[in-house]
């Protein structure tokens, strides 16, 4: 039988910076979580979150469920009002509309301010924020040689690369902006050779841009 050999990695990277400026304010909010939550918390990812919005406020007229679950403090009945809110009544003009959200209370709202803005623009600041980025890189191939790898009765072979089918995936995302780069490369096809020079026998990359300014969704593609 012949025996396939796949390799897969995956790779995810982000870069965050730490200050003091924040760590009274974040003491005592982490402090007021923790004594009303029922879960078992990791401090260390909930302080890296709330330092990270403290220094990149919370968009809330461009926002998502998932942006405003990583405040912790903010719950799933908050969090659907607030954008059900927006969705009928538009975009939030001043942080005092926010007394008219239900279960929103002085107390939420107090600890909400350190962390968002209500910009009805996005600014170059923000677009370029919490960028995600990871890496797929997967090859296979057989142990067993095939066929097309030997020569036939002319001295020829079939196939001029080698046996090894290799795919790589780029991608990187926020709330406003989505791009990636996919390359593959199928089994015997030739690599950065005479026949292939440039590289991978398959590209495709796409942009899109959404909820900056007048700019809803936009998707651009290549392959």
């Amino acid at each position: 039988m012949k025996q396939l050999v796949a390799i897969c990695l995956f790779l995810t990277f982000s870069i965050s910076s730490f200050g003091q400026e924040y760590n009274t304010l974040l003491e005592e909010i982490i402090e007021q979580i923790a004594e009303e939550s029922q879960e078992e918390l990791d401090y260390a990812e909930l302080y890296e979150a709330l330092y990270y919005y403290a220094e990149n406020p919370i968009n809330l007229n461009n926002t998502t469920k998932e942006e405003l679950r990583d405040l912790y403090f903010l719950n799933a009945y908050q969090i659907d009002k607030l954008l059900l809110h927006i969705e009928k009544n538009g975009k939030l003009l001043s942080y005092l509309e926010l007394q008219t959200v239900a279960g929103f209370d002085v107390q939420t709202i107090q600890n909400l301010l350190p962390f968002i803005s209500i910009n009805t623009s996005v600014t170059s600041k923000q677009l370029l924020a919490n960028i995600k980025q990871y890496i797929i890189v997967r090859d296979q191939f057989y142990l067993q040689e095939q066929k097309g790898y030997l020569s036939d009765k002319n001295n020829e072979k079939h196939y001029l690369g080698n046996s090894h089918r290799t795919y790589f995936k780029y991608r990187l995302k926020n709330n406003y902006l989505q791009a990636g780069i996919t390359a593959e490369k199928d089994a015997g096809e030739n690599f950065m050779g005479e026949n292939q020079p440039y590289g991978f026998d398959f590209y495709s990359a796409h942009l899109q841009a959404k909820n900056i300014g007048k700019i809803k969704n936009v998707i651009i593609e290549n392959r």
